[in-house]
């Protein structure tokens, strides 16, 4: 099923409007949990693959994972921003905060306030880390150390705060009988070739 296909069916069960911000908002899920799902492939726990990595660009891979780890932090600031954000002209923003608010079925809109509050607080972390760093450079912790004063924060983290931002979501779909489409398939010219590659060629130097 296509991408303006998939709109169509959510449109055509949701209504327009939700139907709409429901797919919008569930493809930049996807999108954050498909480059979680890469950063996790590239650099596992697995000290052998750690190990090839270093030895063929040590340093490409320490920046390639600093971009990413940095990219997750302000993708999941993005989703759990206020509805709108602004000052005299308002601007309205793709977030599960707005979520509740397109939703009409007030027992549908309680249930699913109730989710979004929890993904705020697993979330926590990226929002301190966006504004005192990454989208705003603290004085103080700039000077003390680029993650002096900010939460240690872990792949897992990342991981459950996605997860805790898809749970509103899949109220949504489980309210009007619909799959979710996030996850997906493991993608076969992702990471993992990548590092098959790199075996092949370590292994015949």
């Amino acid at each position: 099923m296509t991408n303006d296909e998939l709109r169509d069916e959510r449109v055509g069960v949701m209504g327009e409007k939700l139907g709409n911000f429901y797919h919008d908002l569930e493809n930049e899920l996807a999108w954050l949990m498909r480059k979680h799902r890469e950063l996790g492939e590239l650099f596992a726990e697995d000290d052998a693959q750690i190990a090839l990595l270093n030895r063929v660009a040590s340093n490409f891979f320490f920046f390639l994972k600093r971009m990413y780890f940095e990219d997750a932090l302000l993708h999941i600031a993005r989703l759990t921003d206020p509805a709108e954000t602004g000052g005299r002209v308002r601007q309205a923003n793709l977030t599960i905060q707005a979520l509740q608010f397109v939703v009409t079925d007030a027992t549908l809109q309680t249930r699913v306030r109730r989710a979004v509050d929890a993904a705020l607080g697993a979330s926590h972390f990226a929002r301190d880390w966006r504004n005192k760093r990454l989208a705003h450079a603290d004085l103080v912790l700039y000077r003390q150390g680029s993650a002096s004063g900010l939460p240690d924060v872990r792949q897992q983290d990342i991981a459950k705060a996605a997860a805790a931002i898809a749970e509103p979501l899949k109220l949504v779909a489980d309210h009007f009988g619909v799959p979710v489409a996030l996850l997906g398939l493991g993608d076969p010219w992702g990471a993992r070739a990548l590092v098959e590659y790199l075996r092949r060629v370590d292994g015949a130097a």
